[in-house]
């Protein structure tokens, strides 16, 4: 953990020419600012914005915050783009965000929630979580400190362990189980799949309206109370060490019940009332049944650092009350690329997974932004139906037109993608539109902002793009770097 004074060199740093670094907010294990934007129309018209830098790691997290920039949901906090960047010989992830009023740890720290505001909380982080899934993300990192207050809505904030579905992940995961009780015991081998995120939100909730506030002059156990109901029944429903068994978002959504206005939460997305219905309501279970002596161990692991974290839920130390802006900031720190071999081999990739299609227009942008036109054509079809106007062509036709492009652009000042939308045509074609903001140096510099519309199609089990049109040019200086 670094110390407030390193952090609060920062402020008033330039970042990427996009962002001000402004007074530290919190400074624990990463640094969060607010921030000013050096133009306010780049952000949306976003009322305030925040900077977290991350000190960088072999994880891919800088990927991670990268597939949350595509990401759009009212219980997610936005975030508008991140980057690498160097300060004082220490390599850091920063992510420009949406700035929150509160954690769901700095009102713990105060007071449980009530029953009705548990309740609510529950139902706005399925919402989320199940927009996540539908995307086949996990979020993997549910915990007080990450689950923020923005207006009148609870939302996930803290991306640095978003992970698509799937296994292999045991390196990283291992570790978690000593951190935080929102960790199954499934990390351990390196499983994440949607009930990862069922077993994490149970216990929040479990700690959201824990009365435990440990007094060292009272006995062990004296201020433990026993949980109100649902929660208590929710426990015991997902708290089962085998995956599979644990029950779903759709069973937490119907015991939470309906919104106190009487109208119904939407709880679930469509992915998530595809999740095995035939076995939504599953009975209560006891959650260490049939388990082998070494799932046993694990699980055993897994809740003894899970009481510790929920029995400490209400202790946290000070935050920082924000320090006065600098009246001389330091000069601009300009962003450095990731350091080479930062990441396992494959780790890079996995959170920007080409067999989805969010993770096909991650890479597609990455490599524009790169001037790597390799990478760029590799995320085509081998016949493009249409290509700005004209069609069928190649991916060689594609290179030459985007080598030509970058010969006249030495420099990717900018390249922003939002207001993503992808929409499913079928379980293997899709159409992802999307608006577009460019500014290129060099030669023939060019600017501006289009709306565009990629086609894309599951070709030999990867998706690739098979079309790409501008739909709308909202201003265009100079030739468009893409066509």
């Amino acid at each position: 953990m670094l110390p407030q004074a390193y952090w609060r060199q920062i402020e008033g740093a330039i970042l990427d020419e996009k962002v001000r670094v402004g007074e530290l907010l919190r400074a624990e294990r990463e640094g969060l600012f607010a921030a000013e934007p050096i133009n306010a129309s780049d952000f949306g018209g976003a009322p305030s914005l925040t900077v977290r830098l991350m000190r960088a790691t072999p994880e891919p997290v800088l990927d991670r915050y990268l597939e949350a920039s595509f990401l759009n949901h009212p219980g997610l906090l936005r975030c508008f783009g991140a980057g690498t960047v160097e300060f004082s010989g220490t390599q850091f992830v920063y992510a420009i965000l949406e700035r929150a009023e509160t954690t769901l740890a700095d009102v713990q720290s105060e007071r449980p929630l009530t029953v009705d505001e548990a309740r609510e909380l529950g139902r706005q982080l399925i919402e989320a979580l199940s927009y996540l899934h539908q995307q086949d993300l996990i979020y993997c990192n549910l915990d007080p400190s990450t689950v923020v207050r923005s207006g009148e809505r609870w939302k996930l904030s803290e991306y640095s362990q978003l992970r698509l579905a799937g296994r292999g992940y045991s390196g990283e995961t291992r570790r978690m189980l000593a951190v935080s009780a929102g960790t199954p015991p499934e990390a351990w081998d390196g499983i994440v799949s949607p009930a990862w995120d069922v077993w994490g939100l149970a216990w929040l909730l479990a700690g959201a309206v824990s009365e435990r506030k440990p007094n060292p002059r009272e006995g062990r156990g004296s201020a433990r109370r026993p949980l109100p109901e649902p929660f208590a029944t929710i426990i015991s429903e997902c708290l089962n060490a085998v995956p599979s068994e644990r029950c779903r978002l759709t069973r937490i959504a119907e015991l939470l019940g309906p919104a106190a206005s009487e109208t119904a939460v939407p709880s679930t997305t469509a992915a998530a009332r595809r999740e095995d219905e035939d076995d939504d309501v599953q009975p209560p279970r006891r959650w260490l049944r049939a388990l082998t002596p070494k799932q046993a161990l694990r699980t055993a692991i897994a809740f003894v650092a899970g009481f510790l974290v929920v029995a400490l839920l209400t202790y946290h130390p000070n935050r920082s009350s924000g320090a006065a802006t600098i009246a001389n900031p330091q000069p601009s720190v300009s962003p450095a690329p990731p350091p080479p071999g930062s990441h396992p081999n494959g780790e890079a990739d996995r959170a920007l997974d080409s067999n989805t299609p969010n993770g096909l227009l991650v890479r597609w942008a990455n490599a524009i932004r790169t001037r790597n036109v390799d990478q760029q054509v590799a995320c085509y079809a081998p016949t493009v139906f249409a290509f700005y106007g004209s069609g069928p062509v190649t991916p060689a036709s594609i290179r030459e037109r985007r080598s030509r492009a970058m010969s006249r652009f030495s420099t990717v000042r900018r390249l922003d993608i939002s207001d993503v939308d992808i929409q499913m045509k079928g379980p293997g074609t899709a159409v992802a539109t999307f608006t577009e903001r460019w500014d290129f140096a060099g030669r023939d510099p060019s600017s501006g902002k289009v709306q565009e519309r990629l086609g894309l199609r599951k070709i030999d089990g990867k998706w690739r793009i098979t079309s790409e049109s501008n739909v709308k040019t909202f201003y265009k200086n100079g030739p468009n770097p893409q066509s």
